[in-house]
């Protein structure tokens, strides 16, 4: 865990670092690379584990390259790649064959649809707005598999006693932790990035938005 953090602290510090804008310690290509190599390594140390969450920690990888040229023009490349990388996240968690959990996903899409559609996507521009209700929608995907995979290793651990149930029953309970909260800060993340970029700016919003994200990308990989 600490490795992975490590990994991530030479991008959260070119972003918090009080450097001119025109700085070379600044430049596009050294954000990029800071920014995609944490996930990158992820990415790769996942692919024995689970190759689908491996696929989808890649496509995020690639949607980290389009948002962070930082031109208009790639933000729909960088919405499609996240787009991919949720759909592989959902494909990832199914393969553990959690339960349906319809009231799971009753509560997160209730959730989201109050804070994303009733604060955020008000001030979405009109050709976004369907793009950005399918990726809002993926997103909710998510985060109900994860839960319902959560819900399902903690029925099996119950309220035995740790010595009383099997390692392998423990192992992925732990798992399914890190997928649910990976899922919970991926919403925060998003949540954070569109009401930055739709609503208003957020002060220290890179930072803020970056932590939030590297800390649901590690979480995701951890769950595998």
């Amino acid at each position: 865990m600490i490795r992975y953090i490590g990994l991530t602290a030479p991008h959260l510090l070119l972003l918090a670092a009080p450097l001119a804008a025109s700085s070379p310690l600044k430049s596009v290509g050294l954000l990029v690379a800071t920014k995609c190599l944490p996930i990158a390594v992820l990415a790769q140390e996942t692919y024995a584990k689970n190759k689908t969450l491996a696929v989808g920690l890649g496509l995020s990888m690639v949607g980290d390259l389009f948002l962070g040229l930082g031109h208009e023009h790639y933000f729909m490349h960088g919405l499609v790649s996240f787009l991919a990388a949720h759909v592989a996240y959902i494909k990832g968690a199914q393969e553990y064959k959690p339960p349906l959990a319809p009231w799971t996903l009753a509560g997160i899409g209730a959730t989201a649809a109050a804070i994303f559609g009733g604060v955020i996507l008000p001030d979405v521009p009109g050709d976004l707005k369907v793009p950005v209700v399918v990726y809002l929608s993926a997103l909710v995907g998510m985060a109900w598999r994860f839960g319902a995979r959560y819900q399902q290793t903690r029925a099996l651990v119950g309220n035995k006693e740790r010595s009383m149930v099997p390692k392998s029953v423990l192992v992925q309970h732990e798992k399914a932790k890190w997928g649910a909260a990976g899922s919970i800060l991926f919403l925060v993340s998003d949540g954070l990035l569109a009401y930055n970029k739709f609503v208003a700016p957020i002060p220290g919003d890179n930072l803020l938005i970056m932590v939030t994200y590297y800390g649901a990308q590690i979480a995701i990989a951890k769950s595998a």
